[in-house]
């Protein structure tokens, strides 16, 4: 026996009814976590995130040369004084403190010359 169209009608309303009460609930926590897709403005402590070592992106990056810049800039050669600098550092890096001391005196009467051909001349500290 068929039943009426309005039967049918308020069975679905009363269907529905029941599953919005029933999903009452998820919708009130939908409402609370909206915006949750978007980044945290906080920024995590770490490295970033990025893609793993042997993920397709990354071959096709190591795979693809690289291009150098249109008007890529003529490479700068140090001055003498950067150059002396760097030479001094070198020099004094394997030396004792009582010795670095004795060669920063040398370095402030004589010279940087003077200082770096000394502590050159000096016996390391390590064997």
């Amino acid at each position: 026996m068929a039943r009426p169209i309005s039967v049918i009608i308020d069975d679905i309303v009363a269907n529905l009814r029941e599953l919005k009460d029933a999903v009452g609930p998820f919708a009130r926590l939908a409402s609370v976590f909206k915006g949750a897709d978007e980044p945290s403005p906080v920024r995590k402590a770490g490295r970033k995130p990025g893609p793993a070592k042997n993920s397709p992106a990354v071959v096709k990056a190591a795979a693809t040369p690289v291009k150098p810049p249109a008007a890529a800039k003529e490479a700068r050669k140090p001055s003498p004084a950067l150059q002396a600098q760097g030479r001094y550092m070198s020099a004094i890096r394997r030396l004792s403190k009582t010795q670095k001391a004795e060669i920063k005196k040398i370095r402030a009467e004589k010279g940087v010359e003077e200082a770096i051909r000394i502590a050159l001349a000096k016996p390391s500290r390590r064997k």
